[in-house]
């Protein structure tokens, strides 16, 4: 098993979720704690509670973090499944927040609805997950 970490043998080893112990999961919660993003030559570990927002792109998704963008080869429908549901909300078809990040929900004339996040992004709340708005507010109360 030793030698240089070379790009396969990471990919056989190490799945897109984790950190090599528990699966990257909490121990007890059966949910990721820490993502691991390859970017050029380096292997970065994000810890889930830093993600801002997750948005879908195509078999990617982009991770929206403070300190910038960083892209995972996912479906946003398999990301989910790995984040804990107390702390991340899919609001769109392509979009998931993290609802500890949502500063306020605007509301518009036409009846729309946006998740308006700490830095300021608004992000739109689709009418298919508005019953998703209806559990978070009453969850707030």
């Amino acid at each position: 098993m030793g030698g240089p970490l070379t790009a396969s043998s990471y990919d056989e080893s190490t799945s897109a979720f984790g950190d090599g112990r528990q699966n990257g999961t909490e121990v007890g919660t059966g949910y990721s704690e820490r993502i691991v993003v390859k970017k050029a030559r380096r292997i970065l570990f994000l810890r889930v509670q830093d993600i801002d927002r997750i948005e879908a792109a195509g078999n990617y998704v982009r991770l929206w973090l403070p300190g910038g963008c960083h892209l995972l080869r996912s479906t946003i429908s398999g990301i989910e499944k790995k984040l804990d549901p107390a702390h991340f909300l899919r609001i769109h078809r392509s979009i998931i927040v993290n609802v500890h990040r949502i500063r306020e929900i605007e509301t518009t004339s036409s009846g729309d609805y946006y998740a308006v996040l700490e830095d300021g992004t608004r992000a739109k709340w689709s009418r298919g997950y508005r019953d998703r708005l209806h559990d978070f507010l009453g969850q707030q109360n």
